[in-house]
């Protein structure tokens, strides 16, 4: 059992309702909204926003994180019935004409039934359906009869989980058409099968390699898998995270905002809150823009460039952005670029319902020797920072953790005490600090790891800009270090960690797991023949799309 992750959910009540897919896409997805005719006010109807699953190595969608709460219930509940108002107003509902009639919307309701399980009905299920829809009407009308039905089935097990029936005997049974549909259409699309996918596993056409290796590159091509890897990514490279970062006031707005004319009065009060309120408006723009900076870099680098591992770590290029709002200011203050395009690739509104910004991404190259792809980002390092400093250690585990595949563990619970203060006053730099804290036996343990994966990125301040000196010392961001048994040697910046680690069997072995674990949603076995497979053949040439294809129609994916 595998519940729909609220990603899941949304776009799979995109699916159903017939909602334009380039309108309303996964990544940045804007809210469907609708006027009040009564009083003139616009209101979201679309996405829900669900409480956060539980996440199982940076994923959402794993078994293990599937935990339920009242609250979530509650939510599922009321999400059934927000719905249910909209589906009638929705043409890809109807079977037929008379939608007054109890009949259409009966065959209205069974055809509905088909497609939110995700198959056809048992013979017992479309009578208890069937039965429902009946008392429905019977108390309530037609209309409310079939909007309670609608709420109904949004509820049901059958709707918010993918069920696969196993035997229970433990050994390898392999999905059925209509499993291995829904376990496509989600790794694939982050969303239901669509009619194709439906007639093939009607036809008995994914019991076949053959017929699996047809879907699995039709749907590729289809726009939302480039959704659907952008999401892959955004959780990977916890991008999300840079939304939690609070860059300190006094140590970056005269660094990045030093042009800014604010008012002042006698006392000094209004230029405090002028102060704040401009700096919280330049963090709310900026953070967007990174994290859709990352996503359109990952998206044309699989998709339009190289398509490569490699390439996604090493690439020099990529994208800044103007931020506009009560002023122009953009993204450019923190990377240097090179060279920067005069035709944006990417524009989207972003309002908070406070402010609005029109944010615009716009091609770029940066010196080689500062960015080296997805590691040395804005959103994934401001992500991984204090609010004055850096943290090196939250940067160095996820290295560690994300591209190495190493389990790090718990730190002992005086760490948090031990750190060293993240204060303006701060002696040294941030390296000396946590070196002279680190260095005890209990603590090098860990930290003879962690330190210079972390150390590497010296270079990058909290917002992720670059810095040669920190508190007025040159930076070192040189080190050493070894993933597993495999000895990447020495690098002086992040840039040159970056060449290490996208030449390193244990990274590429490591990315390739967690597409695994992410396309069937639980622990993979690390010795299983099938694993070692798919990472032979991405160590091989490191695309990623073939990859995907490969984990799509292994033995993994298409056996319980």
């Amino acid at each position: 059992m595998r519940r729909l992750t609220p990603t899941e959910y949304n776009n799979t009540l995109r699916d159903l309702m017939g909602y334009s897919v380039q309108d309303y896409k996964m990544n940045v997805p804007p809210p469907m909204v609708m006027e009040d005719d009564d009083d003139d006010l616009w209101y979201t109807v679309w996405p829900w926003h669900f409480p956060n699953e539980i996440e199982v190595h940076g994923f959402e969608g794993m078994a293990e994180g599937h935990v339920s709460s009242s609250y979530l219930i509650e939510q599922y509940q009321r999400a059934g019935v927000h719905f249910s108002a909209l589906v009638l107003s929705s043409d890809a509902f109807w079977a037929c004409e008379d939608r007054d009639e109890a009949a259409c919307a009966g065959d209205s309701v069974a055809r509905f039934a088909n497609r939110a399980y995700r198959r056809p009905l048992s013979r017992e299920e479309s009578a208890r359906v069937s039965a429902f829809f009946e008392a429905n009407v019977s108390s309530f009308g037609v209309e409310d009869g079939t909007r309670m039905t609608i709420a109904g089935l949004l509820v049901s097990p059958q709707f918010l989980y993918r069920l696969e029936g196993v035997s229970g005997d433990g050994k390898p049974e392999k999905l059925d058409d209509f499993e291995l549909a829904s376990r496509l259409s989600y790794f694939l699309w982050d969303s239901m099968p669509d009619a194709e996918l439906f007639a093939a596993a009607s036809g008995g056409e994914l019991s076949s390699k053959r017929g699996l290796q047809a879907q699995v590159e039709r749907m590729m091509a289809d726009p939302r898998a480039r959704d659907a890897v952008v999401y892959f990514h955004r959780q990977w490279l916890d991008l999300d995270d840079v939304y939690a970062a609070n860059a300190d006031l006094e140590t970056y707005m005269p660094k990045y905002l030093e042009d800014i004319d604010i008012p002042d009065d006698e006392d000094g009060v209004l230029f405090v809150e002028e102060l704040e309120e401009q700096w919280s408006g330049f963090l709310i723009g900026v953070r967007a823009a990174m994290v859709r900076e990352a996503e359109l870099f990952v998206e044309k680098t699989v998709f339009d460039g190289g398509g490569d591992l490699y390439t996604l770590l090493t690439d020099n290029h990529g994208f800044v952005s103007t931020v506009s709002e009560a002023y122009e200011v953009g993204t450019e203050v923190f990377y240097n670029p090179t060279q920067v395009g005069s035709e944006a690739m990417a524009s989207f509104h972003l309002s908070d319902s406070n402010l609005d910004y029109d944010i615009s991404l716009y091609p770029a190259a940066f010196p080689p020797e500062q960015r080296s792809g997805v590691l040395t980002m804005g959103a994934v390092l401001a992500g991984k920072s204090h609010p004055v400093h850096p943290s090196s250690i939250h940067r160095g585990i996820f290295v560690l953790e994300r591209l190495g595949c190493q389990v790090m563990g718990q730190p002992p619970d005086s760490a948090a005490g031990a750190a060293p203060p993240d204060t303006v006053d701060a002696e040294s730099t941030n390296r000396a600090r946590l070196e002279a804290i680190t260095t005890p036996a209990e603590c090098a343990v860990c930290h003879t790891s962690i330190n210079p994966a972390g150390f590497a990125f010296e270079n990058y301040d909290s917002l992720g800009g670059w810095r040669l000196e920190d508190n007025g010392q040159p930076v070192d961001a040189s080190g050493s270090l070894s993933l597993g048994d495999e000895d990447l040697g020495s690098f002086s910046s992040a840039a040159e960690l970056g060449q290490k680690l996208a030449q390193s069997e244990q990274v590429y072995d490591c990315y390739a797991l967690n597409w695994t674990r992410y396309a069937i949603g639980r622990e993979v076995d690390f010795t299983d023949p099938a694993l070692k497979d798919i990472q032979k053949g991405f160590r091989r040439d490191g695309d990623v799309q073939q990859l995907i294809v490969d984990i799509a129609t292994s033995d993994l994916f298409r056996y319980h």
